[in-house]
């Protein structure tokens, strides 16, 4: 399944496709100065990871590297995302552990 990201002005238009390729990008949340946006996506081969996309260059880092890193939030000062890592997909849920991963580099 392919999933893409777009962008749609308030005031309606032409929606502008965001993320390219054979790849699921899927739960967008903007940073809290509207420059990037955090996105959970299998381009890296994996079951769920976190990426962000710079807006005004369209770069994409991978800023999360396990299995299952989901539902992300920005921190207020657009810093760190926190998400949430679910060691084992369960019918009926299953545990997570409450992450944080800093933007900057360095230890979460």
């Amino acid at each position: 399944m392919l999933g893409h990201l777009f962008r749609l002005p308030v005031e309606g238009g032409t929606a502008e496709q965001l993320t390219f390729g054979p790849y699921y990008d899927a739960e967008p949340a903007i940073s809290p100065d509207g420059r990037r946006i955090a996105f959970q996506s299998d381009r890296d081969g994996g079951e769920g990871n976190i990426f962000v996309l710079e807006l005004a260059s369209g770069d994409i880092t991978q800023v999360t590297h396990e299995r299952r890193a989901i539902q992300h939030i920005w921190t207020p000062d657009g810093g760190a995302l926190v998400y949430l890592r679910r060691p084992e997909w369960l019918v009926g849920g299953s545990p997570a552990e409450i992450r944080r991963v800093s933007l900057a580099g360095g230890e979460p």
